[in-house]
């Protein structure tokens, strides 16, 4: 799963060059491996990320 997360978030970078997530998170278990995941590859995801916190 990792490694198609990271081939589709590459194709879309190489369609637009300021690629951009703004990740919605919870505070739920998802919401956290969500956010986690994506702090943890983003040198490799070649993005900006935000993060708006609803509770």
């Amino acid at each position: 799963m990792k490694n198609k997360i990271i081939n589709k978030t590459k194709e879309l970078s190489s369609e637009n060059s300021h690629l951009h997530f703004l990740l919605a998170v919870s505070g739920g278990i998802d919401s956290m491996v969500m956010l986690d995941f994506f702090n943890r590859n983003q040198s490799q995801l070649n993005c900006r990320l935000s993060v708006c916190i609803k509770s």
